[in-house]
């Protein structure tokens, strides 16, 4: 942050380039994936990575994976009762 003047500062500040692409989804796919959602806001590029995620850590460890949806199960529960 350097000062302009007296009342004044500028602020300097990069942003991250993210590439961003455009799916095709059936809407019973779409339907499924708001399903997934923890959050409403959450992007469905957050769930996809959920997703993926889990699939890499089944391959290497299917009850760790498990957990895994159940902790997300859980989450969504409480979302909803709150």
């Amino acid at each position: 942050m350097s000062k302009g003047n007296k009342n004044t500062y500028k602020v300097y500040f990069s942003i991250l380039c993210m590439e961003i692409t455009t799916i095709k989804l059936e809407k019973e796919t779409k339907k499924r994936l708001d399903k997934l959602k923890v959050h409403k806001r959450e992007s469905y590029d957050d769930v996809l990575q959920k997703i993926l995620g889990i699939l890499n850590v089944c391959r290497i460890n299917p009850f760790q994976a498990k957990m895994k949806l159940k902790e997300i199960d859980r989450i969504k529960s409480i979302k909803k009762t709150s």
